[in-house]
């Protein structure tokens, strides 16, 4: 489709594709406005770029945008525009249009299918937390409390008078019985955590980050700001999943000697910042599913909170640390259109 048009837009010639292309006749373009075909919303920025070509002459300038025929009917378009300076000075516009309608239906196929994507991964998620928390309980409430009742009648035991090879005995039954007790609230732990659906979002960071700082020689800090009594439960396991990952990552990779995690909850949504002093890395490069957060990773985080309508953002260099901020909206309507 070619088109040429004067400096305010007003269509001078277009060829015969064009004009049939868009159901016309070249007559009933003529003298029109480009802004007759051109669509209602697409206007105002089709207007400013003719706009800006007369005033810069002989640059091509391209982009798309949506036209619409005469039965009414939409199609997409890449337009290159010329303008051209006549020896009597007058300024014309060339005008060079490629139908890509086919295209821009795929892209929104592909985007429709990403977010379709997204969600049901954001789903899956959610169901294997549900599926550890429901494991962890039956550790604790079963397992555990199985175990506690044994160890508490073997203390009974230990308060008999025994013989010395049976005292021996009962030690190292006692013994073996607190490393399984251990071991099943160490389970328990790493498989959910009990404390988030008891006390919240940020009792458990707060949690989380006193078991990591116990294990390392890393300076953990929590500040925060605001209550998040009231946010959604499937929002708090995605947050403390993001949240955990972090800073495994940070105790993994960072080599830094301070972290501080600040959590800010307002009206409209919740804030946590991961932040460390250590060697920091390539920003640009992350999320790409193969970075230094490994098999989770930034991409992973980015992709389950894009859903929820949050976002996920990351600022470092190399051997200036790092800055992690995961943003959330309190309101999470569509979790449940997810499910």
């Amino acid at each position: 489709m070619c088109f040429r048009l004067s400096a305010e837009g007003t269509v001078l010639s277009v060829n015969r594709y064009g004009a049939e292309h868009l159901g016309y006749e070249r007559n009933e373009l003529v003298g029109q406005s480009l802004l007759r075909v051109v669509h209602e919303e697409d206007r105002p920025s089709v207007s400013r770029r003719l706009a800006e070509c007369v005033v810069v002459p002989d640059t091509t300038t391209a982009w798309e945008f949506r036209k619409v025929r005469k039965d009414g009917s939409v199609l997409w378009v890449r337009e290159r525009a010329r303008a051209m300076t006549k020896p009597n000075g007058e300024a014309v516009l060339l005008v060079v249009c490629d139908d890509v309608t086919e295209r821009k239906e795929v892209e929104q196929h592909l985007l429709e299918q990403r977010a379709q994507l997204r969600d049901l991964r954001l789903e899956l998620s959610l169901a294997e937390q549900r599926e550890r928390r429901r494991i962890g309980a039956g550790l604790h409430d079963s397992v555990g409390q199985d175990l506690a009742f044994a160890r508490m009648k073997l203390r009974e035991l230990e308060a008999e008078t025994l013989a010395s090879e049976t005292r021996r005995c009962v030690e190292a039954i006692g013994q073996h019985l607190d490393e399984a007790i251990r071991a099943t609230r160490t389970l328990t732990f790493e498989l959910t955590s009990p404390i988030l659906y008891e006390l919240g979002l940020e009792a458990a960071i707060r949690n989380l980050v006193d078991r990591m700082g116990a294990q390392d020689t890393i300076r953990f800090t929590v500040r925060s700001s605001g209550s998040d009594e009231t946010l959604p439960e499937d929002l708090n396991v995605i947050l403390y999943r993001a949240c955990a990952e972090l800073l495994l990552n940070v105790r993994k990779h960072a080599r830094c000697s301070e972290v501080e995690v600040a959590i800010e909850c307002t009206e409209e949504g919740i804030r946590i910042s991961v932040q460390d002093d250590g060697a920091g890395f390539d920003a640009g490069g992350a999320g790409k599913g193969s970075d230094r957060t490994g098999g989770y990773g930034l991409f992973s985080i980015r992709e389950e909170l894009q859903p929820l309508g949050g976002r996920f953002e990351v600022d470092s260099e190399p051997g200036r640390g790092t800055r992690a901020v995961i943003v959330a909206p309190r309101e999470r309507t569509a979790i449940a259109d997810a499910r």
